[in-house]
């Protein structure tokens, strides 16, 4: 979340909330198994943020991330894109997802999922927090399916909760992977309207054809508008920004090699609203 005029946060010596990002990386040769079999690649950590107050001691819960995949199969995982961290104003309607692509075109499928706090543990909810109702909103939650974005609107300023998708690859119909994703989210006595984007609806593009779109995004505010695309096909052009609206196109050309695959395209557009961002999102 972006720092307000003469904020410093806790990263450098501050006191508003500020997040580290750690990357690891390492390369493994896996052997083939029996069909039917699969690898779970897995890590955890203890402990969770004590700021966290939708679970249960929080500062002794551990946090585990697991993957599973099929090494028979030349498959690689989803790569989601959007930050692990959100921060929401309170009172108002917010978009929280994932943004998950997928490298080989497999058709994903989103659900909600408990959050883990160690191999088959789920973590503890505190009293009337679960899953799929992960934090305090005058709306509950509404999930895509298949884009992973959930809508709600968030009601108390000061909770800090975990939310979690598990993000399952489909091809040809037949499930050959899944992946969990764990976002904190923390909800913020703000107010910034998120962007609103040109909605677009699914496409069927013939090969060899180039299919654009121009995505028009406004913020009532007055915010500047940052465009972005996630996908892994095709190229995103920013056309114009001023204060308050946003342009871009996005055009793809599919070429043999991604006849029958399903992509999916989300365009962000992000505001620069102090001290929480509000997303708008069209996929």
């Amino acid at each position: 979340t972006p720092l307000c005029p003469g904020q410093v946060s806790v990263c450098s010596g501050g006191s508003t909330p500020g997040f580290e990002e750690h990357i690891y990386e390492t390369v493994i040769n896996l052997n083939a198994l029996p069909q039917g079999q699969v690898y779970t690649i897995s890590w955890e950590s203890c402990c969770r943020n004590p700021a966290v107050n939708t679970l249960v001691n929080a500062n002794s819960t551990g946090f585990y991330l697991a993957t599973t995949l099929d090494p028979n199969i030349s498959n690689s995982s989803p790569v989601f894109l959007n930050s692990a961290y959100v921060a929401l104003c309170a009172g108002l309607p917010a978009t929280v997802s994932p943004n998950g692509s997928d490298p080989d075109g497999d058709a994903l499928v989103y659900s909600f999922s408990d959050c883990f706090d160690g191999a088959n543990q789920p973590v503890v909810y505190g009293a009337g927090f679960s899953s799929t109702n992960p934090l305090t909103t005058s709306t509950g939650f509404t999930l895509n399916p298949s884009t992973g974005a959930i809508s709600f609107t968030p009601t108390t300023a000061g909770q800090v909760g975990v939310v979690c998708f598990k993000a399952e690859e489909f091809r040809n119909g037949v499930k050959i992977g899944e992946i969990i994703r764990d976002i904190q989210v923390r909800v913020l006595a703000c107010n910034n309207s998120a962007p609103v984007l040109t909605n677009v609806s699914n496409q069927i593009v013939p090969v060899g054809q180039q299919f654009c779109v121009t995505i028009n995004a406004t913020d009532v505010d007055g915010d500047n508008i940052a465009l972005t695309s996630v996908s892994s096909v095709g190229t995103f052009t920013n056309l114009s920004s001023t204060a308050g609206s946003a342009s871009g196109q996005f055009c793809f050309t599919p070429s043999l090699a991604d006849a029958g695959n399903t992509y999916t395209v989300t365009i962000n557009g992000t505001d620069d609203g102090c001290p929480a961002v509000a997303t708008g999102a069209t996929t």
